[in-house]
């Protein structure tokens, strides 16, 4: 079981991948950068104002999910919050 150290929204310097849907994300985005503990290893990562409220609406207290997988099991439903965060009709 993983452990986030820090979880703090920032706006990013420079391009970089959701952990959530393995989407690429071009410098000057908000994104949530966290810091994450498996297994003896530190890393950070970053998350996507979708995949946030895609686990908002979808997941309960304390589920995990793997690298892309939250795009991977569910790109229709990951799609229609994306579009609502953009106010696409």
């Amino acid at each position: 079981m993983s452990t986030y150290l820090s979880w703090k929204e920032v706006i990013t310097r420079k391009a970089h991948e959701c952990f959530g849907c393995d989407k690429k994300y071009p410098k000057g985005m908000k994104m949530v950068r966290a810091a994450n503990a498996d297994e003896g290893t530190v890393d950070t990562i970053y998350w996507c104002e979708t995949c946030l409220e895609y686990i908002n609406k979808n997941f309960y207290s304390g589920q995990e999910t793997g690298q892309g997988e939250v795009f991977q099991n569910d790109p229709e439903g990951w799609e229609e919050i994306r579009k609502e965060l953009e106010g696409v009709k």
